[in-house]
């Protein structure tokens, strides 16, 4: 799918922090704006429950001292230039990222854009990594393996939804450390 559905559980903070950062509220309704305007709005981070018990401290991608007591989860950044759609028709911007899934996150095109995405079926997990996108390089790269602690954990239940994607108690870390409006 090209757009990311996130649970309903994460809608009250998602929203709570959007007007907090940009002071309007989160719609998904399109609107006129220029490219220089979009590139002000912020980059959402989007944390994922990691799977490892080791401890990576400068690994890029990972929270590590940004959220202490779980240094191993995931950072997913998404920009907005990956979450706001231009229509040609209407000459409007649309909001893609949706807070009314009601079963699991559903994450789209437009959340892995940038990224490495390697869907680890039989351990039921999926691997992260921001990409720059050099198809040349990754030819390159020959019988490379892929650490386990690049690893989210892609099994989550409704209530594993509520602890392990969107933390409010690190929602301020990160977006003081991540964000930022101009």
């Amino acid at each position: 799918t090209t757009d990311t559905y996130m649970n309903t559980l994460m809608e009250k903070a998602f929203k709570k922090a959007w007007q907090e950062m940009v002071g309007s509220d989160y719609t998904n309704i399109g609107r006129s704006m220029t490219y220089e305007e979009i590139i002000k709005f912020p980059t959402v981070i989007i944390q994922l429950q990691g799977d490892s018990s080791d401890t990576f401290d400068n690994t890029i991608g990972l929270a590590g001292s940004l959220d202490p007591q779980n240094p191993n989860d995931v950072l997913i950044a998404v920009p907005p230039t990956n979450y706001f759609e231009f229509d040609p028709k209407t000459k409007q911007y649309t909001a893609r990222l949706y807070l009314n899934e009601r079963g699991q996150t559903v994450f789209g095109a437009n959340t892995m854009t940038g990224h490495d995405v390697v869907f680890d079926i039989d351990n039921k997990r999926i691997g992260w990594a921001e990409s720059d996108c050099d198809y040349n390089g990754i030819l390159n790269v020959g019988n490379a393996t892929i650490p386990d602690h690049a690893f989210g954990n892609a099994a989550h239940d409704d209530s594993g939804i509520e602890d392990g994607l969107v933390r409010e108690s690190s929602d301020t870390v990160v977006q003081e450390t991540y964000l930022s409006l101009s």
